[in-house]
C-alpha cells in the first residue's frame, strides 16, 4: 500500500535554496512512500526560476529514494559511477579520448536504461566532478584557478554531458569530500602513500624516489603527499561502484579499495559501510605529445603545438597535426619503439574513430599513404570527433549564461545531498565524536548562575572576571623596528595588591619577524622581560633569543658535520649571558666527494674560533648593542668568514642566547633604551607660566 503525502512549499519561499532541497530530502526519508510536491510560483531565493527548481527537486527526490533503499535491493544491473577531472582549463585531445568520451558513453548507457525501464532502482547514478580542491596543490593564482575551473565545467557540458542525466558538480561544493578525507587520513598508511606515483610525477622525481631524498624533503607539501586520500574520499563518499579512469590511475583505485576495507574492518562491525569500487580502464591509452612522442600530451608543455584542444578551430587542428613529429622512413607502420611519432598518429586515429581493429591492422591498411596524406586523414577524423564542441563552449562561457549557472547549482545540490546520505552512514558507524550540547558543555552565557559561599540555597549571578582586569600595552626596546608588541591583562590595583608589581617580571616570547617587520627573521624568537610600568605601558628589555624548532630540524642534513659551541660572557654594562652557536660544514669549491665530514682536529679548531669571536663581539658592547648584532647575524658571518681556512661552513647561527644575571636595575638606562629622557633633572629650576604672589608681611 502506497501512502501519499502532500507538502505545501508556499510557506517556504523565503528559505534558501539549500534549505529547500534538504527539506525535500528529509521529508522523503520520513515518508512511507511517495508524496505530492506543490511548488510556489515565481522565484525562490538563490534559484534562477521555477523550472530549474522543479528539475533539481525532482533529482533530489530520486537521490533520497536511492539512499532509502536497503543494500542490495537495487539489483545487480544498477551502478553508481564517479569520476573527476582537474580544472586545468579546456581539455586536450588526450583528456577527451582517455576519460571524457568514456563519460559520454556511460551517460548514453544510463539514458538507454532509463528509456527501457520506468523503475528508478535500475537507473545508473552518474557523478562527474571538477576537482577544484585537488587543484590547490598546484601553483595557479586565484584568478587562473577560477577561470580554469569555469572552462573545465563548460567543456564537460560542451562535449555532451547532460545535467539532467548526470550530476556534474564542483568538488568544493560538497564539503563531505573534505570531511571523509580527514577520516580516511587517520587510517591511511604513510608507507603506502610514499610508494604512490602521484607526488613523484608532480615533482618530476623518479619512480624509486623516497621521502628521505633531498628533493622530496625540500619541495613535497602535505597536500600533494595526501592527494590520493582525497581522491579516495571523492569516490567513497558517493558510494561509487565503478570509477572510469586512465591506465595510470588504477593504482589510486586500489588504494581507495584498501582504505574502504580498513574502515569497514575498524568501524563497520561486519557491515560494508564503504563500498569497494571497481575501475573501468579506458580503452584509449595515453595520447602522446605531437612534438615529443616520448611524453604524454599535456598542457604543461611549453609548446602549444604539442597538444590539440577540443575547442581548436579546424585550421588549428590541421596545422598541429601537420607539424607533428614523425621520421624519415617512408610509408605508415606501427612500431612505438622505432617509430614513436607515426605510431602515436596511428593510435590517435584508432581511438578517434573507435576502431576495434588493432593498431597494426590500421597501419597495414594505410601503409601505402605518404605521411602528409596520413596526417590529413588523422586531422579529418579529429575534426569530425570534435565537431560542435567549440561553438557550444563559447555559448556556455558567455557572461551570465543561465544554462551553465543552473547546471552548477543543480549539480552542487544533488552531489551534496547524495554525499550527505553516505556521510550519515559513516558517522553512525564511527559514533559521536563530541559530547552533546546540553549535558556536558558549560556555557557561561546560558548557565551563568552558581551557589554563593554564604547562605545555602541562595543563588548569585557570577561576575565576569574581566571586569576586574585592565589592558596594558607591551613596548619593545627601540633596538627593534616595531615597538608595539601587543597587550596583556592584569588584575586592577586593589588595596595592597599593585598591578605594576604583578606585571614586572613577566616574559613575552615574540617572533623577530614581527619586531623587524621582515619575514626573513621568522625563524627566530625573542624573549622580552617587563622591567618597568609607566602608565598603561610595560617597558621591556631583552631577555633571550631562540631559533624555532622547525628551523633547527630543517638545518640538519646527511653527509655533513654539525659543530656547536657555547660561551658565557659579560657585556660592558654587566649583563651575564650565555651564547650558543651552531654551524654546519659544506662542500668546498669543485669538490667531487658527496660527504662533507670535518675531522676532529678541524672541529676543535672551528669551535675555538667560535669561542674567540663570540667573546670578542659580546664583551666589548652593551646588551643593546649586542642585540643589534644578533638581529642581522653579524657574529655568524664573522665565524663563517674566519673559519674558511679550516673548513667551509654554512648556516652559521647564534641559535640561543640565555640571560643568566642582570645588573642592578637602572631606570635611567631602561628609559634611554626606550628612547625616553634618562637625565637626572632633580634640583633644576622649573619654568612656570605664572608669577607667584609675594608673601604677606601682615594679616
Amino acid at each position: 500500500m502506497v501512502a501519499a503525502r502532500r507538502m505545501e512549499c508556499r510557506q517556504y519561499v523565503t528559505w534558501t535554496w539549500t534549505d529547500m532541497v534538504m527539506l525535500v530530502y528529509e521529508t522523503f526519508q520520513h515518508a512511507d512512500g511517495f508524496f505530492t510536491l506543490i511548488l510556489p510560483r515565481g522565484k525562490a531565493y538563490g534559484c534562477p526560476d521555477t523550472q530549474a527548481m522543479t528539475s533539481v527537486l525532482t533529482s533530489t527526490l530520486h537521490l533520497a529514494h536511492e539512499q532509502s533503499l536497503p543494500r542490495g535491493s537495487t539489483g545487480s544491473s544498477r551502478e553508481v559511477v564517479f569520476s573527476g577531472i582537474q580544472p586545468t582549463g579546456i581539455p586536450h585531445l588526450g583528456n577527451y579520448l582517455g576519460a571524457l568520451r568514456q563519460w559520454k558513453d556511460l551517460q548514453e548507457k544510463s539514458r538507454r536504461k532509463r528509456d527501457a525501464s520506468q523503475n528508478p532502482d535500475e537507473w545508473d547514478a552518474l557523478y562527474f566532478s571538477v576537482v577544484d580542491l585537488h587543484a590547490l596543490t598546484g601553483k595557479q593564482t586565484r584568478e587562473e584557478l577560477w577561470k580554469a575551473s569555469r572552462d573545465s565545467y563548460a567543456s564537460l557540458l560542451a562535449i555532451g554531458l547532460d545535467p539532467t542525466v548526470s550530476t556534474i558538480f564542483f568538488q568544493s561544493h560538497a564539503p563531505q569530500h573534505s570531511e571523509l578525507a580527514w577520516i580516511l587520513s587517520t587510517i591511511a598508511s604513510t608507507g603506502y602513500l610514499s610508494r604512490m606515483t602521484q607526488w613523484k610525477s608532480k615533482l618530476e622525481l623518479p619512480d624509486n624516489a623516497t621521502l628521505n631524498s633531498d628533493a622530496a624533503t625540500e619541495r613535497l607539501k602535505l597536500g600533494l603527499f595526501s592527494y590520493p586520500v582525497l581522491q579516495a574520499a571523492d569516490v567513497l563518499v558517493h558510494g561509487a561502484t565503478i570509477v572510469p579512469v586512465g591506465e595510470d590511475q588504477s593504482q589510486h583505485i586500489e588504494f581507495a579499495r584498501s582504505l574502504a576495507r580498513s574502515f569497514n574492518a575498524h568501524y563497520g562491525g561486519g557491515q560494508s559501510v564503504l563500498l569497494e569500487p571497481k575501475s573501468a580502464i579506458s580503452p584509449a591509452k595515453r595520447v602522446m605529445s605531437l612534438r615529443d612522442p616520448s611524453k604524454k600530451m599535456s598542457k604543461s608543455h611549453a609548446d602549444p603545438k604539442s597538444r590539440i584542444l577540443i575547442t581548436d578551430t579546424e585550421a588549428e587542428i590541421r596545422a598541429k597535426v601537420k607539424g607533428a613529429v614523425t621520421d624519415n622512413e617512408p610509408g605508415i607502420s606501427y612500431d612505438p619503439k622505432t617509430r614513436p611519432g607515426v605510431s602515436n598518429l596511428v593510435e590517435i586515429l584508432k581511438h578517434v574513430t573507435q576502431n576495434e581493429e588493432s593498431c597494426e591492422s590500421i597501419a597495414k591498411e594505410h601503409e601505402a599513404l605518404s605521411k602528409n596524406s596520413f596526417k590529413e586523414l588523422v586531422a579529418d577524423e579529429i575534426i569530425r570527433a570534435c565537431d560542435g564542441f567549440r561553438d557550444r563552449f563559447e555559448y556556455l562561457r558567455q557572461p551570465g549564461n543561465k544554462e551553465m549557472e543552473q547546471a552548477i547549482v543543480r549539480g552542487g545540490e544533488s552531489a551534496k545531498a547524495n554525499a550527505a546520505a553516505v556521510q550519515d552512514r559513516i558517522r553512525s558507524a564511527i559514533g559521536p565524536l563530541s559530547p552533546t550540547y546540553d549535558k556536558h558543555i558549560y556555557h557561561p552565557e546560558i548557565e551563568n548562575k552558581r551557589l554563593s559561599k554564604g547562605k545555602k540555597g541562595l543563588k548569585k549571578r557570577a561576575q565576569d572576571p574581566f571586569t576586574r582586569k585592565d589592558w596594558y600595552s607591551i613596548k619593545a626596546p627601540s633596538t627593534f623596528n616595531q615597538r608595539d608588541v601587543g597587550k596583556t591583562l592584569v588584575n586592577r590595583t586593589t588595596g595592597l595588591k599593585n598591578a605594576n608589581d604583578a606585571l614586572k617580571g613577566r616574559i613575552f616570547e615574540v617572533s623577530l619577524a614581527d619586531l623587524q617587520s621582515d619575514e626573513d627573521h621568522a625563524f627566530r624568537k625573542v624573549k622580552l622581560r617587563v622591567d618597568e610600568v609607566q602608565g598603561k605601558n610595560c617597558l621591556t628589555n631583552f631577555h633571550g633569543l631562540d631559533l624555532t624548532s622547525d628551523k633547527l630540524r630543517s638545518l640538519v642534513r646527511k653527509w655533513q658535520s654539525l659543530i656547536e659551541a657555547n660561551v658565557t660572557v659579560k657585556t660592558s654594562d654587566d649583563y651575564l649571558l650565555r651564547l650558543f652557536a651552531i654551524a654546519f660544514t659544506k662542500r668546498r669549491p669543485n669538490q667531487i666527494k658527496k660527504t662533507t665530514y670535518a675531522a676532529s682536529s678541524q672541529i676543535r679548531a672551528i669551535r675555538k674560533k667560535m669561542t674567540e669571536i663570540i667573546q670578542r663581539e659580546a664583551t666589548t658592547c652593551t646588551l643593546s648593542q649586542l642585540t643589534g648584532k644578533l638581529i642581522p647575524e653579524v657574529i655568524g658571518r664573522e665565524i663563517e668568514k674566519a673559519t674558511q681556512g679550516i673548513y667551509p661552513l654554512q648556516n652559521v647561527h647564534i641559535r640561543k642566547v640565555k640571560l643568566l644575571k642582570a645588573p642592578k636595575f637602572d631606570l635611567g638606562a631602561l628609559l634611554g633604551l626606550h628612547g625616553e629622557s634618562s637625565q637626572d633633572d632633580s634640583g633644576q629650576k622649573v619654568e612656570r607660566d605664572f608669577k607667584e604672589p609675594a608673601p604677606l608681611e601682615s594679616v
